[in-house]
């Protein structure tokens, strides 16, 4: 989220729509004042635009360091950034008037009609996900499973059904299905887990937890769809499909049939 801090009007945005908007659409939605961390702001501010999977910029009073952030956030994502505020959209700048701007109002009404237009945008923002990005899920789930690294798809499919995180210091457990429908168990850690997940940003390191992000919500369903096939029932001892028997408990009711 790019926007001018000092703007109270924004501000409000941000708090009482936008945060809630993106929250409601499982969305973690940060600004450059709630990143921590010891890098130079300009550095953090780099790295979050380039593992965004959309990026919003309010850019009401024209401020400045919003106009930078945004003219990189074009660059590198032009495709994925959401322009918006609350002036009228005839003064915007000349270079900014033939992009689509959502304008807001400061008002009961004007909140409503901006949450409803915010909301469909990010929903239609997050469904291109899957057709832009359909050439490079193809590739990335070949590679893995020509590496044997089936594991890694199953637990980011764990997280996708379920909480949406794994601490990075757990041993993961899946209990999967590969797309033949032979049942697995795959147990796993190591120093960096899921790795080439977080390079291609579809999982996220956050308070020392790996987080599945909205790229890496469509991978999932891209590995789980039709012609695919992989699912994950149990992570980390979670069952996450309804109705679904272990292999433990299938084991336990077959030695019971057997002494029977």
């Amino acid at each position: 989220m790019m926007m001018d801090f000092s703007d109270p009007i924004a501000g409000e945005a941000y708090k009482h729509c936008i945060r809630p908007v993106c929250e409601h659409l499982e969305l973690v939605i940060i600004r450059a004042d709630e990143i921590l961390g010891v890098n130079p702001i300009y550095e953090d501010i780099i790295r979050e635009i380039q593992h965004a999977s959309i990026l919003i910029a309010d850019i009401s009073t024209k401020n400045p360091n919003v106009f930078y952030e945004l003219g990189i956030a074009h660059t590198l994502k032009q495709g994925q950034t959401l322009i918006i505020t609350h002036e009228q959209c005839d003064k915007l700048p000349f270079d900014i008037r033939h992009f689509r701007v959502i304008e807001y109002e400061n008002s009961i009404q004007g909140t409503k009609i901006f949450e409803e237009k915010l909301r469909q945008t990010l929903e239609a923002l997050l469904q291109n996900h899957k057709a832009v990005y359909q050439e490079e899920f193809e590739l990335v789930l070949s590679v893995l499973v020509a590496d044997g690294k089936e594991g890694d798809v199953f637990a980011l499919i764990g997280m996708f059904k379920s909480t949406g995180f794994i601490r990075r210091d757990e041993i993961i457990s899946v209990e999967a299905t590969f797309p033949n429908g032979t049942v697995t168990q795959n147990n796993f850690q190591s120093t960096n887990p899921l790795a080439a997940f977080v390079k291609l940003n579809y999982v996220t390191i956050i308070d020392n937890r790996l987080m599945i992000t909205e790229k890496g919500k469509a991978f999932a369903e891209h590995a789980m769809g039709k012609g695919k096939g992989y699912n994950c029932h149990i992570l980390n001892g979670i069952t996450i499909a309804e109705n679904y028997k272990s292999m433990f408990s299938k084991s336990k009711e077959s030695q019971s049939d057997d002494k029977q």
